[in-house]
């Protein structure tokens, strides 16, 4: 008994020693502790994350959690650094191993690739609402930003939307469109190769009345659609005129960027599907993934799907996402930044064409 005694005494005391060595303001949580059963008694292993506050060196921390587990008889750590502001510091007692602790750094200001100064951005997309209610309560749960995607003319569909909308979500059209087999139904008021120019156009309006409160809109499937120049032109030009924007959630290899641009219409494209696995790890290690995209250039933006691990998993990894400096935000904020983009390009080749003309004309 005196194995589980000491084993469990140091846990408890990890805790303590993490505290004061990250600060008061820094996040400290117990992710998960394991009983396994032993001859002489219950071994205790723990898994915990650190979120370092403003100011708390990751070098440092871990430097003063060396010198006070160094005065612990018979502990040993070891410390991993896979990213530059994560470390992963593994703790021993007698060679057995009794913890992991990941500590992240919060992360600097950045400026991103357009040029704009501030943290890197994230925006999560929630994609095929309409079918059922069964996430909504986990959604309510989360208040920092979350663009759903609402299907079209599916019993649910007005009712998410208006119950997101006042909770202060921001809702998007997700617009069925032509898969590449035959076999995949992608459901009501879906945009198909075959159908006339008028016949597209009246459905995507359709489509566009019957989700409230939109601002912009993705393609739900659509793999042989977003390949066709010509479906891609009607379906972006009603989308542009009612002033939304546009999401490309690249199910495949498509034509949405190339026939955006011959219309001077900035569109923005998925960077992570973050749930094609239902199961927490998978999913919280997808959001890692979209966070160090963001790092890098940013900015990034996530897709999942309305079910209540992705949710769970989403409001679970918010405490990690906000530590490491990352902001998360609606993905409107992006299309605005790629419009003003835009309209400062136009502005300068305005510019340059006035000059070249007015040398012309001396």
């Amino acid at each position: 008994m005196q194995s589980k005694s000491k084993n469990g005494q140091l846990c408890k005391k990890l805790h303590s020693v993490l505290r004061k060595t990250a600060g008061k303001k820094s996040i400290i949580q117990t992710i998960e502790t394991k009983e396994i059963a032993r001859k002489k008694g219950t071994w205790f292993f723990q898994e915990k994350e650190v979120y370092l506050a403003d100011g708390h060196s990751l070098k440092n921390t871990v430097y003063r959690l060396h010198k006070y587990v160094n005065r612990w008889r018979g502990v040993k750590i070891q410390e991993q650094t896979y990213l530059k502001n994560q470390t992963t510091v593994h703790f021993f007692w007698h060679r057995k191993p009794f913890a992991r602790v990941i500590i992240y750094e919060k992360t600097a200001r950045i400026k991103d690739p357009d040029g704009l100064s501030g943290s890197p951005r994230i925006a999560f997309v929630i994609d095929d609402l309409g079918y059922n209610l069964k996430a909504l309560p986990q959604a309510m749960l989360i208040n920092s930003p979350i663009t759903f995607a609402v299907l079209p003319s599916l019993a649910y569909s007005a009712r998410l939307a208006e119950k997101l909308h006042s909770k202060g979500q921001e809702i998007m059209l997700h617009l069925p469109m032509e898969p590449e087999n035959p076999e995949m139904d992608p459901g009501k008021g879906a945009i198909k190769t075959d159908m006339s120019d008028e016949e597209i156009k009246l459905i995507v309006k359709e489509n566009l009345q019957s989700v409230p409160h939109i601002l912009g809109v993705n393609n739900h499937m659509g793999s042989k659609a977003t390949k066709n120049e010509r479906v891609l032109n009607l379906v972006l030009s009603e989308i542009k005129e009612k002033d939304l924007f546009f999401l490309d959630s690249l199910t495949s290899q498509s034509k949405v960027k190339d026939v955006a641009l011959s219309m001077s219409f900035p569109v923005l494209q998925r960077d992570v599907f973050i749930d094609n696995e239902k199961e927490n790890t998978y999913i919280c290690n997808q959001i890692r993934k979209l966070m160090g995209i963001a790092e890098k250039k940013g900015k990034a933006i996530g897709i999942g799907h309305f079910h209540s691990q992705t949710l769970n998993s989403i409001l679970n990894m918010i405490p990690e996402i906000e530590a490491r400096g990352i902001k998360m935000v609606f993905v409107s904020e992006f299309f605005e930044t790629e419009k003003a983009l835009v309209l400062k390009k136009s502005n300068s080749n305005t510019k340059k064409e006035s000059g070249q003309n007015a040398s012309i004309g001396n």
